[in-house]
């Protein structure tokens, strides 16, 4: 849901390929309990490469060779950051959306 809201907004740019390659990946059974572990750890971090390479963000090896300058950082100033690039309505629907699912996850 994240998503769709943040390619209406033009946040994002989809790449319907590579998303529904991830898909093919994710609804594939598996048997044991490893595999599906091991599953949910290559797709969680397939999820966060493609969400990042789908972003307007700057390379990240732009981040590393200024990491020293990161780094320097206050605490405050970087929670400044974070409330400029993501709203707080967005943060507040996720933390609602989050405890929706987990109320009603008991149910169904």
């Amino acid at each position: 849901m994240l998503k769709v809201a943040l390619v209406t907004q033009g946040t994002l740019t989809l790449n319907v390929l590579w998303n529904l390659a991830l898909f093919a990946f994710l609804v594939i059974p598996v048997g044991p309990r490893w595999l599906r572990i091991s599953r949910q750890v290559v797709a969680i971090s397939a999820a966060v490469v493609l969400i990042y390479s789908e972003s307007n963000l700057p390379p990240f090896e732009r981040l590393i060779d200024q990491w020293h300058l990161v780094s320097s950082f206050s605490t405050r100033y970087l929670f400044e950051l974070v409330v400029r690039i993501v709203p707080v309505e967005w943060i507040a629907a996720f933390l609602i959306s989050c405890i929706l699912y987990m109320y009603l996850a008991k149910f169904l």
